[in-house]
């Protein structure tokens, strides 16, 4: 009984932890509403923060350079509140803007 109890409850956890414990990939969109528009704002205009208006980025920096800025913070803005991956994408969607 007890070997099956802990084989079940290792089963469990393997399959929590394989899925994500249930989290759906965000979008892009999705991410920068959750991590980035409380400072920049919906239409990146920025808020009450200084320098925080970054409308128009894509035609200043690359997409390097947006990914870096994303990565390792800028300024009060501080850098890791992101995956790598979602850096990335965060600087492909803002290369556009």
């Amino acid at each position: 009984m007890k070997k099956t109890f802990i084989a079940a409850s290792l089963f469990l956890a393997i399959g929590i932890i394989g899925t994500g414990c249930g989290k759906k990939e965000q979008s892009v969109e999705e991410l920068y509403t959750s991590k980035c528009q409380g400072c920049h704002g919906a239409t990146l205009e920025g808020t009450a923060m200084p320098k925080s208006n970054i409308a128009g980025v894509g035609s200043r920096l690359s997409v390097d350079e947006i990914k870096s800025v994303i990565v390792n913070g800028k300024g009060i803005m501080k850098g890791g509140m992101v995956t790598e991956e979602e850096a990335q994408q965060l600087a492909e969607y803002l290369k556009d803007k």
